[in-house]
Order: C-alpha cells, then sequence, then structure tokens
C-alpha cells in the first residue's frame, strides 16, 4: 500500500511538473501573466534549489600510518568531495598489474620479476613474449608449440573481423597468437609498399626476428637467409621494447579495452598514441639532433645552448628514470655490434661524446638526466637501413606483446571498471 501511495505521489508530481512545461508558453496570454498557484510551486521551481556555497576549498591533512609523516592536499574551490587534480596521471594508478615493474630511481626494469638485462642476454623475443603474456618463462615444449601457433598465424587474410572474437580464454589466445604473428607481416608489406615492391609471403622456417628481415629484404627469394647478428641484434630490440609499465599507448590500450571494444580496436588506439612524437617517434627526434649538432667540436656550444633553454636535448631524460636506463646500456652495446658489420656510422661519435660530456656537467647530474632508450636505438635503426618514418613501426611490432598482456590482464581483472577519469571545472 505504501508503494503505491509513493507511485501515486510520483505521477501527480510529474503531471505538475508536465503541466508547467506546456503552460510557459501561454503564460503572457494569461492576463498579468502569472502562473496558477500550483505550478508556481512545482517541485523543479528554480527558488526551491538549495545552492551549494559558493567556496568549498580547504586542505586535506593525510598522515601516513607506516612512517608517522603528514601530508597536506590542497582542495579546490570548486570541488564537490575530493578530486585530486593530477595532470597527466603522474600519481594516478588506474590499474592493479604484475606484468612490468620499474624502479627509476634504481634504474631498473623488470618482466614478470625477471631484470630485463638477464632476459636481453638469455631469451628470444617470442620467450619474452610468452613471460608477460603468461606470467612464467616457456618449458621446451611450451616454447616450441608457442613458436608454432605464431608462424602458423603470420601470414594475412584479405580481411580481418575483430569484433566478439575473445568470448572464451582459448580464442583469447588465439587472437594473441594471430596479432603477434601478423604484426611483422603487416609491418613489412607496409614498408615495401613505401618502397615500391610488393608483399612477401612469411617464412616458417626462421626464428620471430629473422622473418621480419626475410620479409623485408628477401624480394620473394624463398632461400635468402637474413644475417643472423643482425636477427639477434633485432631480437634484443624486441624485448627492451617489448613492454614498460602503463605508459601512453598502454594505458590507451586500456583505457579502451576498459569499454568492452574488441582487441583490435583496442589495440589501433595504442598505435595511434605511440606515433606521437613524445612517445614513439622520440628516436627520430635523437637523430635530427645529432645531425644538427653535427661534429663532436659542436658538443659545447649545444651544451650550453641546453643550459641555457635555447636548445633541446633528445634522448635524455625520462619521466620514470632518475638512474640510467637500463635499457640504453643494453642498446648502448648493441650498437656496436650493428656497426661492426654494416660500418660506423659518423653520428655515434658525436652521441658517445654528447653522453660523456652530459654525465660529467653538473647541471645534468644534479637534474638526474641520463640517456634514455631512444638515444642510441634510432642510430641503430638507421644503421640497418631503416627510414626515420617506419621508426614508429619498429616500435609497435615487439609492443604488441605488451599491449595483449595488459588486455588480456585486464580481462581477468574483476575490478575492471570502464575508465572515466573526474575534472576539475574551471
Amino acid at each position: 500500500m505504501e508503494g503505491a501511495t509513493d507511485a501515486s505521489s510520483l505521477a501527480r508530481r510529474r503531471l505538475v511538473v508536465l503541466s508547467a512545461h506546456l503552460a510557459a508558453g501561454a503564460a503572457s496570454a494569461i492576463p498579468g501573466g502569472h502562473l496558477p498557484l500550483v505550478l508556481e510551486r512545482s517541485p523543479v521551481s528554480a527558488q526551491d534549489i538549495v545552492r551549494p556555497p559558493g567556496n568549498l576549498g580547504g586542505l586535506l591533512t593525510v598522515t601516513d600510518g607506516r612512517t608517522g609523516k603528514s601530508y597536506e592536499i590542497k582542495v579546490s574551490e570548486e570541488g564537490t568531495g575530493l578530486k585530486l587534480y593530477d595532470p597527466g596521471y603522474l600519481n594516478t594508478a588506474p590499474v592493479r598489474s604484475s606484468i612490468c615493474y620499474i624502479d627509476g630511481d634504481e634504474g631498473i626494469v623488470r618482466y614478470r620479476g625477471y631484470p630485463i638485462e638477464e632476459l636481453a642476454e638469455s631469451s628470444t623475443f617470442l620467450e619474452v613474449a610468452y613471460l608477460l603474456m603468461y606470467g612464467n618463462l616457456p618449458s621446451q615444449s611450451q616454447l616450441a608449440d608457442w613458436e608454432f601457433a605464431i608462424s602458423q598465424h603470420s601470414a594475412v587474410p584479405q580481411a580481418i573481423l575483430g569484433q566478439y572474437l575473445y568470448q572464451s580464454k582459448q580464442v583469447r589466445d588465439k587472437q594473441i597468437a594471430r596479432i603477434i604473428g601478423k604484426a611483422p607481416t603487416i609491418a613489412a608489406a607496409a614498408y615495401l609498399w613505401m618502397a615500391g615492391r610488393p608483399p612477401v609471403l612469411p617464412s616458417s622456417n626462421l626464428s620471430y626476428s629473422e622473418n621480419f628481415l626475410y620479409l623485408l629484404d628477401s624480394l620473394g627469394n624463398r632461400s635468402y637467409k637474413p644475417n643472423p647478428r643482425l636477427a639477434w641484434v633485432l631480437d634484443i630490440l624486441f624485448i627492451l621494447h617489448a613492454e614498460h609499465e602503463m605508459n601512453c599507448s598502454t594505458a590507451a590500450a586500456r583505457h579502451l579495452a576498459s569499454s568492452g571494444v574488441d582487441v583490435f580496436t583496442a589495440l589501433a588506439g595504442a598505435v595511434g598514441a605511440l606515433y606521437g612524437p613524445l612517445h614513439g617517434g622520440a628516436n627520430e627526434a635523437v637523430l635530427k639532433m645529432l645531425n644538427e649538432i653535427g661534429k663532436v667540436e659542436n658538443i659545447p656550444e649545444f651544451i650550453e645552448g641546453v643550459k641555457n633553454r635555447k636548445r633541446k636535448m633528445s634522448g635524455f631524460g625520462h619521466r620514470v628514470y632518475k638512474n640510467y636506463d637500463p635499457r640504453a646500456k643494453v642498446i648502448c652495446k648493441l650498437a656496436e655490434e650493428v656497426f661492426s658489420i654494416v660500418g660506423r656510422d659518423p653520428l655515434i661519435e658525436v652521441a658517445v661524446e654528447l653522453e660523456k660530456a652530459a654525465l660529467s656537467d653538473e647541471y645534468f647530474v644534479k637534474r638526474k638526466l641520463y640517456p634514455n632508450v631512444d638515444f642510441y636505438s634510432g642510430l641503430i635503426y638507421r644503421a640497418m637501413g631503416f627510414p626515420s618514418e617506419f621508426f614508429p613501426v619498429l616500435f609497435a611490432i615487439p609492443r604488441m606483446a605488451g599491449y595483449l598482456a595488459h588486455w588480456r590482464e585486464s580481462l581477468d581483472d574483476p575490478d575492471t571498471k570502464i575508465m572515466r577519469p573526474q575534472q576539475v571545472g574551471i
């Protein structure tokens, strides 16, 4: 009976509101322009709205229970409740993830607990991709099955339909193998199209990195064998670029995945973010900088320009790292290996001397500015014959493993919710 009374009351109030809307246009036809009393007392009348106070600002004191230290957080005047104004999400962790760990102060990167230097030295890219995806390094039989699955999905069909393909974990895993397998084939086809050459069918008898070089350079000759040392270098570069925690493009992938889109849409959005010059295009900026410097003797003048904020130092510093990027240490060694095969790039001397000059200058040391992964990678890719506009593609191929690991993790995480950040009104 009580429910019926409430419904009746709601219905009467709704009729009053509707009557107010209908009568509003006719108000001028009523002598004096006044509406009936019942409409003037409508529950949506502006005079009945309780407005919030003008200033909701203040300070929130938070005490760390571990250390006893207290911190004061400013609450904005516009806020209703508590919102943290956090440009770029620098202090926001929207997910819990076990895929990658970074300690920027100590210069540590680990994939699923394994140091990246150890993986670069003793693992292949496909082993690392398996590790990122499933949380452990594969056994010999698991690796054989994984490599076979990837190779079987390296050919690209005429059309790819992505929606509703991962309702089961078995189907999800099939999509993972398909995407990792096809990524180098699609990338090579794009490269060959840029060069005015026809696409090449992949080879299932080569390793992942060898197959990519085969697709680029074989001209369809099935007996062609890529240089094994260059393939080894490329495989290590793929490992170093496979994953890097919640970076811009990975965050884009998880953001899109949170809305329930198919995996192809999530990855397309991630690659779009990766294409930006501040993300996947950063190593191209390093090459431009080194070309502008030109000679070793011009480095002191360039350093002074950076310190006076007239020049920009690309490839140095990182939002996360306050120490030497461990990936950069590995890549620096790889550069010498590549140059021993294809010839020495004269810009490497500029890069090495620029690094020495910066690391011995108090300005850079005080600000903890060290070379990052982009500082030497562009030189290696250029030495291997890749045009600079192709650098983001070389970044995207291995990063598919990281994107897919996060996509898979988000689907299994019961705390996953559609991402909808707050804003501070102005």
